[in-house]
């Protein structure tokens, strides 16, 4: 797994430096609900698992969840055109001035980790 690693969630898309800090940001509902895509550097796919399962119960008439970590697993899969795009498409949203044409994945990622800090600050 190459960093830095690129996620994509409901609320954008970030970076992080450290696969770990990042898999205890995620959380197992989301996860569960296909809320994430993750690569990493080269373009590896990154299958986005909980921890352990969400476990619902019923508590006084409400429900209750029990809320777990995520973690990252490698597929052997790359799909460095798909990273691209999906990075051009975030930049394109929040850069206006964001050229149409980045020449490659590197340059895309370049360009992501400029227009924001990593979310192991956050």
């Amino acid at each position: 797994m190459t960093s830095p690693i690129i996620l994509r969630a409901d609320d954008g898309v970030s970076w992080w430096r450290d696969p770990a800090r990042l898999a205890l940001h995620l959380e197992s509902p989301d996860i569960e609900a296909g809320l994430y895509s993750a690569w990493d550097a080269d373009g590896q796919v990154l299958q986005v698992l909980p921890l352990h399962p969400t476990v619902r119960k019923p508590f006084l008439g409400m429900a209750t969840l029990s809320v777990t970590a995520g973690r990252l697993v490698e597929t052997g899969i790359y799909r460095p055109d798909e990273l691209q795009e999906v990075i051009r498409e975030h930049l394109t949203e929040v850069l206006p001035s964001m050229p149409d044409d980045v020449p490659d994945l590197r340059a895309a990622i370049k360009m992501l980790c400029q227009s924001q800090s990593p979310g192991d600050l956050s």
